[in-house]
């Protein structure tokens, strides 16, 4: 379903259409079909809580490096994150983000970067597949 504001007239309208519509295949052709297995031994390393804040509540997938930075859509840069969490990260930088927070615990963070294979000096490097 491709949504148009109806205040948009001519061309934006047209433009904004085939932009939605782009970025509906984009992540239908982008889509990966993962087995439980991998995702359910990632969250049990944070014993099925958000990595960031720790909540169990509403717990999801976060792409570590958001895709819109360069990060891929693959294990390697998931973490699991509350619903809440995942909202308010945004597509920000993880670790500037995340050192702003009330909740931001030393040993989480140095835990997130162990899960993910990374250290300090290259938390942000996209992972290559």
């Amino acid at each position: 379903m491709v949504k148009i504001h109806r205040f948009l007239q001519g061309k934006k309208v047209i433009k904004r259409a085939k932009s939605a519509t782009t970025n509906a295949q984009s992540v239908i052709n982008d889509s990966a079909y993962y087995s439980l297995q991998p995702i359910e031994r990632l969250k049990s390393k944070f014993s099925y809580g958000c990595a960031y804040c720790g909540s169990k509540e509403s717990v999801g997938l976060d792409h570590f490096i958001p895709v819109s930075k360069g990060g891929p859509d693959c294990l390697v840069n998931f973490i699991p994150a509350c619903d809440s969490c995942n909202t308010k990260k945004r597509n920000l930088d993880p670790k500037i983000w995340y050192k702003s927070q009330s909740f931001y615990s030393p040993q989480r963070w140095q835990m997130i970067l162990e899960v993910l294979g990374k250290t300090e000096s290259n938390y942000n490097r996209i992972p290559h597949l």
